[in-house]
């Protein structure tokens, strides 16, 4: 179980591990007092991300692993061009 005191500190990241922010708050449905969704906020983003229950994939290790269908499409572009640059320095490295 977990309490919004130890939430609020937690990392959220997509499954491959691209950081979205920290818990922010949490949205509760007063008929059911379930999570319907947690606010994620990186510490000087403008913009707050509401993640719904059903897109995590997993909680652990102070992380909530979310799925990767969160990244916008240009944020996928910039990934695959960091990785492309990754692997040409290891490559050049050999």
């Amino acid at each position: 179980m977990f309490t919004y005191s130890n939430l609020k500190s937690y990392k959220v990241r997509t499954q491959s591990r691209v950081y979205l922010g920290k818990v922010v708050d949490l949205e509760i449905d007063t008929a059911t007092s379930q999570i319907r969704k947690y606010a994620v906020a990186k510490l000087l983003g403008k913009d707050t991300l509401l993640i719904a229950p059903e897109q995590i994939v997993k909680i652990e290790n102070h992380e909530i692993i979310v799925s990767d269908a969160l990244l916008k499409v240009k944020d996928l572009k910039n990934i695959k061009t960091s990785l492309a640059a990754e692997s040409v320095a290891i490559n050049s490295q050999r």
